[in-house]
């Protein structure tokens, strides 16, 4: 492990993706035994200090709540697992996905709405 560096994967899928492809699955029919593959959906790798400094800028009302982006970068998204987007291509038809801009400023803005919704309790 590195240290400062958050103990999970850099990569992102936005959910309207992983809504997108389950409704192109279900359309696709049923898959014969020979055809029924595992489709994994990786849009893209991001890095924890880019998230933290856009957030920080593209949603400024936040700032206070966020990490300190100077925790470290981290290793470099290269060196992670690379995940094969083929039958994500081949089966589905997906090729372009949300970045992560949007996926990370929509789960925060989710996140807020939570958050106003259920109150945290008091210690």
């Amino acid at each position: 492990m590195t240290p400062n560096a958050p103990p999970f994967s850099p990569n992102y899928t936005h959910v309207a993706d992983v809504a997108r492809a389950h409704v192109v699955a279900l359309r696709t029919g049923s898959l014969d035994p020979p055809r029924r593959k595992r489709v994994l959906l990786v849009a893209g790798y991001m890095l924890w200090h880019e998230v933290i400094a856009h957030l920080a800028e593209a949603m400024p009302e936040i700032k206070e709540r966020l990490p300190s982006a100077l925790c470290g970068p981290g290793p470099q998204a290269t060196s992670y697992a690379r995940f094969e987007m083929k039958n994500a291509r081949e089966i589905l038809g997906i090729e372009e996905y949300k970045n992560w801009r949007e996926a990370i400023e929509d789960a925060v803005k989710d996140f807020l709405e939570m958050d106003s919704i259920i109150p945290t309790p008091q210690a």
